[in-house]
């Protein structure tokens, strides 16, 4: 390989990666963009992710959500499975985040979802968050949007 070829090649390759940290540091959903919430695979919660949300969901079984254990952790909504499973989301307009969870590895506690990084939130016990823009007809994985 000549020199002018490794130029080459490393030009081409700076031009790539100063496009790729422009769109990082740039990106943004927006749109009509919803929450979507699933366990074990099935649709079990669906809202409009918008500026003015601040919700808390807690899924479980019915026995271990009381009514009393509901208010202490200020939980505005109740999503009932069937196993022994404890998750708390929290969906406010900035970002969505997992309060509490029972998995082994509690890996999805560190999770994020913001309007700039859309990664999916995702538990070894089978819950799984993460967003759905509508405008496009499918759903956002790591900044990438995958149709139906």
């Amino acid at each position: 390989m000549k020199k002018a070829d490794i130029i080459t090649i490393a030009a081409v390759f700076l031009i790539a990666l100063s496009f790729y940290i422009f769109y990082i540091f740039n990106y943004r959903i927006s749109g009509t963009v919803e929450v979507l919430v699933y366990y074990r695979d099935e649709l079990i919660y669906r809202t409009e992710w918008d500026e003015e949300i601040n919700l808390v969901l807690a899924i479980g079984p019915e026995e271990h959500w009381t009514e009393d254990h509901l208010q202490e952790h200020g939980i505005d909504e109740f999503l009932p499975v069937e196993e022994e499973i404890v998750n708390i989301v929290e969906i406010n307009g900035s970002e969505i985040r997992m309060i509490e969870a029972n998995c082994k590895n509690k890996y999805c506690m560190g999770m994020r979802i913001t309007r700039k990084v859309s990664t999916a939130i995702v538990c070894t016990n089978g819950v799984i968050v993460k967003l759905s823009v509508s405008e496009y007809g499918g759903t956002i994985v790591g900044g990438i949007i995958w149709w139906k």
